[in-house]
């Protein structure tokens, strides 16, 4: 009996704490994510809320990664738990294009798979970007990754950078 106990209060504990795990993604914001394994990692309230507007007008969404230590990694769009796209690999610093478009669902965010690590990660949806002042992508590919290149008639981003090969950058299509 006691036995029993105390494997559900293991068990109990072990339900509880898994949130905690989850830690939250914010949009245009770099930041330092830790994976753990395979998980959902939510856009926080706030974030959540303008990404379910933004999502209706250009559902493509561009994820800066940088600080890539070379284990292997999968990342997916998301939604209330589950993956709702197409999973994409993660081998190097760069820009990986997640598609949230027609996808419906009350809590977006990313979906990790791969062994314990952490990376820097940038989440930024397309839609309604402004691109005042497009940069040179080969002034420094480093800083310049994922922001605007090139702006369309209206003021909005059209190209952004990306990495070219190893060490380079350059304009492309979002």
């Amino acid at each position: 009996m006691k036995i029993r106990l105390y494997v559900l209060s293991i068990l109990a504990l072990l339900v509880l704490a898994v949130p905690a795990f989850a830690q939250q993604v914010e949009l245009d914001t770099p930041q330092t994510i830790a994976i753990f394994g395979t998980g959902f990692y939510p856009f926080s309230d706030a974030a959540n809320q303008s990404f379910k507007k933004l999502v209706n007008e250009n559902g493509l969404v561009a994820i800066v990664i940088k600080n890539f230590n070379g284990k292997p990694l999968k990342i997916a769009p998301a939604a209330d738990y589950k993956e709702i796209g197409r999973k994409k690999n993660i081998s190097a610093d760069g820009i990986v294009i997640l598609d949230y478009k027609k996808k419906k669902g009350k809590r977006f965010g990313l979906s990790f798979k791969g062994k314990p690590t952490s990376l820097n990660i940038e989440v930024q949806p397309f839609a309604g970007r402004p691109c005042k002042s497009p940069v040179n992508c080969q002034d420094d590919c480093g800083v310049n990754l994922g922001k605007c290149c090139e702006a369309d008639a209206s003021g909005n981003q059209k190209k952004i950078c990306v990495s070219v090969g190893t060490s380079s950058c350059g304009c492309a299509n979002r």
